[in-house]
């Protein structure tokens, strides 16, 4: 019997130590919002993995406008020479909600969100920053020798 108690605790031990490492993994993943401290702020896009699964990624999944700060230019910047932005690119994130992840009306995204200009590399809108509350956005770039768009939906965060 003292064998079997051994093991249940050691079992146990084993369980909960699992849980207090996903627990650690898990909360480092949601990293806290990237602050976009003045009138301007510039999101790094990259595109990593293989031709067949590519993946997007930004410098600020979660970007946050400074309080107050009304007429903020976010500028995106493709790091990735296979890809390119071109007039859809950074769009509001329409799609049904899954996974956790919200969506932002195209109406909520027009009234807070200007285009200014873009190019192959660059995209520049216009935050006005005057409505509370995230808006939740895509990023689509697209392979240059195909055209296969490959999209991530992060968020700008207002605080008026």
């Amino acid at each position: 019997m003292p064998g079997n108690a051994f093991r249940i605790v050691q079992v146990v031990a084993t369980a909960v130590l699992a849980v207090a490492v996903v627990g650690l993994s898990t909360s480092a993943a949601r990293a806290q919002p990237t602050p976009c401290p003045g009138a301007s702020c510039d999101v790094i896009v990259t595109v990593t993995g293989s031709s067949t699964a590519p993946v997007v990624t930004v410098s600020a999944n979660e970007l946050k406008m400074a309080k107050g700060q009304r007429n903020v230019v976010i500028t995106w910047k493709l790091s990735a020479p296979d890809y390119e932005f071109r007039a859809d690119s950074i769009t509001a994130h329409t799609a049904p909600p899954a996974g956790g992840k919200l969506t932002t009306t195209s109406e909520a995204w027009a009234a807070q969100c200007t285009t200014l200009n873009h190019s192959a590399t660059t995209y520049r809108i216009r935050n006005l920053n005057t409505k509370a509350g995230p808006l939740f956005y895509n990023v689509k770039v697209f392979r240059k020798s195909t055209g296969a768009p490959v999209v991530l939906d992060p968020a700008i965060i207002n605080d008026p």
